[in-house]
């Protein structure tokens, strides 16, 4: 199967591409939201979360 998909790399490239020159902008934007919207909000929160605690390790080592 890896070998197949080695072989036909450049013809899924320009499938690929192909597809997605037959979206609009609006439909494009759509779709990625459905398929990694969730996850972008994770990221979102989890980074949130991390400069918070630095955040507050900075405070704290500065105050000493």
């Amino acid at each position: 199967m890896i070998a197949l998909v080695e072989a036909n790399h450049y013809r899924l490239g320009v499938l690929v591409k192909e597809n997605l020159d037959q979206m609009d902008d609006a439909s494009l934007v759509n779709m990625l939201e459905d398929k990694v919207g969730k996850d972008l909000q994770w990221i979102r929160v989890n980074g949130a979360v991390c400069g918070f605690v630095v955040g507050l390790v900075l405070t704290v080592i500065q105050m000493i």
